[in-house]
């Protein structure tokens, strides 16, 4: 029989109490008429809060984000230039630093776990009155407990070194297995058998079972196909590609305009995501409103618009922060023939190139920011071979500096004139659509709660056409 790493123990023997400590639950359901709906309801919250707590460490994880291997089969798919940014910074002193490439992973799991809780929410609503349960004093205590114990355990273990041998993947996947593999029991449970919340106990602690044997077998390094994928993927050590910064002053230095990058930012947010996760949102407030159903109060009915429409608002503003932390903080140093773009917040080179391959140098003309603040941005190909890569350089205030002092071959940084048609034709399309949202808003037949769908539905279509017509406007 296979051991465990110091040969002490068979390894299911260590197993053992794990075992009994999430056996007794059952046992007191079972046989001792113990709450099975406060059980339930304190085991899903449980989840949830794992989830929060897994997006608070990953913005700790030590060891860089192995996108090629980690990203295979995975729940959380992360999609981020911000991942490959090197470096940390310190919020407090008390804390490990905060690597910025981690936030995406943050902003992800929490996603996730809203879904999930979402998921939850409706499939419990079959058996358990939650928000009855939720209101007991019993609760929320116990999650109260609950909250300060994982506090306690994240600074005994996690802050005191287990952050330096995790990536922020291994660290988010892990519970989001668990979760998704229990909702999957969970609907099994309430779509297939009629023994009410104590059948859904068994259920949900079994699954639970499962997933810490799966992580116990992943510690003795056995275990099933299951198993293994229930633990999660295993952080390892990458190699260091670090870019040596010299000592001596740089012969230039030229910063981004922070300004531009925020707005192309927030643009580029509006544009690109905005309108495809608008439809989500709003099927998520249509489906609380209606989960509550006719006890829904004005009040209620506010603070579930309130919460929802403030999650979308609040994930937008972390896309922009994402795009700002990669590219807002950047400077560029020329030495000799060598450029480096250095970060100022975790105060550490990112990348580096001789000025001897630069290719494909280019002003970047399709940057509505770029035109309205006078600010320029550049791509450029850098690296030969496999490290070749294209770069994003800029915005910068003063382009006919930058250029010059770092020999950019750009004959011009200036930008032709826009093309008029395509502008009259945005403008009359923007006014198209206004004038009929204030049409069905006023029409007697339509409530405004279908203007929204209606306009939740277009928005994906409507906004890539009209980017589209604005894109036209630029010389080409």
């Amino acid at each position: 029989m296979p051991s465990t790493a110091d040969g002490s123990k068979p390894y299911p023997v260590g197993f053992v109490p794990t075992l009994l400590a999430n056996l007794l639950p059952i046992v007191g359901v079972l046989m001792f008429g113990w709450d099975s709906e406060t059980l339930i309801v304190l085991y899903v919250l449980e989840l949830f809060f794992s989830m929060l707590f897994a997006a608070a460490k990953a913005l700790f994880a030590q060891r860089a984000p192995q996108t090629r291997d980690d990203a295979d089969n995975t729940l959380i798919s992360i999609s981020s230039d911000l991942e490959a940014k090197r470096g940390s910074t310190k919020i407090l002193e008390l804390l490990p630093p905060v690597y910025p490439r981690n936030i995406p992973f943050m902003t992800a799991v929490v996603g996730f776990g809203v879904q999930s809780s979402l998921a939850f929410g409706l499939l419990l609503s079959k058996i358990v009155d939650i928000t009855g349960v939720i209101s007991e004093r019993e609760v929320i205590g116990s999650l109260a407990v609950l909250v300060v114990a994982r506090l306690i355990d994240m600074w005994r273990t996690y802050f005191r070194g287990e952050y330096k041998t995790v990536s922020p993947y291994s660290v988010v996947e892990a519970p989001a297995r668990e979760m998704a593999f229990i909702i999957l029991l969970l609907f099994v449970s309430v779509f297939t058998s009629a023994g009410g919340t104590e059948f859904a106990v068994v259920i949900l602690i079994g699954g639970k079972i499962v997933v810490e044997w799966s992580g116990y077998q992943a510690s003795t390094d056995s275990g099933s196909r299951l198993t293994a994928w229930l633990s999660g993927p295993v952080s390892q050590d990458t190699e260091s590609t670090d870019v040596v910064l010299p000592k001596e002053e740089p012969d230039v230095r030229v910063s981004t305009d922070s300004r531009g990058v925020l707005f192309t930012g927030v643009l580029n947010v509006i544009v690109n995501l905005a309108p495809f996760v608008a439809l989500p949102f709003i099927i998520l407030w249509i489906v609380l409103l209606g989960f509550v159903g006719s006890d829904l109060s004005s009040v209620m009915a506010v603070g579930i618009t309130l919460a929802v429409f403030g999650s979308y608002i609040g994930f937008l503003l972390a896309e922009v922060l994402i795009f700002y932390l990669r590219y807002g903080l950047l400077e560029y140093h020329r030495y000799g023939d060598r450029l480096i773009a250095y970060d100022r917040l975790v105060e550490e080179a990112q990348w580096e190139t001789s000025t001897d391959v630069l290719r494909g140098v280019e002003l970047v003309t399709d940057r509505l920011p770029d035109r309205l603040l006078g600010t320029r941005t550049i791509v450029a190909t850098v690296g030969v071979g496999e490290n070749a890569a294209e770069r994003t350089i800029g915005p910068v205030s003063d382009p006919n500096k930058f250029t010059e002092s770092f020999e950019f071959p750009i004959a011009s940084t200036a930008f032709e004139p826009l093309k008029r048609w395509p502008i009259v034709l945005f403008g009359s399309c923007i006014g198209g659509i206004l004038v009929t949202v204030g049409v069905l808003i006023v029409a007697p037949s339509i409530s405004v709660g279908e203007v929204v769908v209606y306009t939740a539905f277009g928005l994906p279509f409507a906004i890539p056409l009209l980017h589209k017509i604005w894109a036209e406007s630029y010389p080409s």
